[in-house]
């Protein structure tokens, strides 16, 4: 098994997880969501008959189609295969013939250029990290995020909810820390003489 993370690739494509023996790899680019990339990678040693972490890991037992289906997602069959799109026409699941890459999934919003992701998995990867990857682009469930870090394309099309933190700087969050880990009787001797 190989891991490799190259955020200098011209192409792109941040994120290669492959497998030998069977070969198979797969592909993520540079804004696909972090988390489902994450659960792709958690979910390989149980894949792998490792079951150590399996009660802290949750692997779905559905397969793409039933995730996609329950998920709202629109099913069209197209010649070499059929394509899933997302409720919002944001995403695109497809699953086609094609001998090396059969999966392909790619999301934009309104074809912005910092909206655009893609992944692909090549015909032996288990149809399991599929679904797992799925399950979690599908899921709605908020993901945190900086504003500045939201494409502003995505500003019309992203749902901000706000977070139970205060969002303030971590340095006045270091500030404030320390305010309150101070004896309490300096902070009221400090309080009564600004007060008068």
């Amino acid at each position: 098994m190989f891991l490799d993370f190259t955020p200098d690739r011209q192409d792109g494509l941040w994120w290669t997880i492959a497998h030998h023996e069977p070969y198979w790899h797969a592909e993520f680019s540079r804004q696909t969501p972090i988390e489902a990339v994450a659960a792709v990678t958690q979910a390989l040693p149980q894949v792998l008959s490792d079951h150590r972490h399996a009660d802290r890991i949750p692997l779905t037992t559905e397969d793409v189609a039933h995730i996609a289906k329950t998920s709202g997602w629109d099913l069209t069959k197209t010649a070499s295969g059929v394509t899933w799109t997302s409720p919002d026409g944001h995403c695109a699941v497809e699953h086609t013939a094609d001998p090396e890459r059969p999966w392909r999934i790619v999301h934009s919003v309104y074809d912005g250029f910092d909206t655009r992701w893609s992944a692909t998995f090549t015909h032996d990867t288990p149809q399991q990290l599929v679904a797992q990857f799925l399950a979690h682009v599908s899921d709605e469930t908020p993901v945190e995020r900086r504003f500045a870090d939201v494409p502003a394309l995505a500003f019309g099309s992203a749902v901000i909810t706000p977070t139970h933190t205060s969002g303030l700087g971590p340095h006045t969050a270091h500030a404030m820390a320390q305010v309150a880990r101070a004896p309490a009787t300096d902070s009221r001797a400090s309080a009564s003489r600004s007060i008068r």
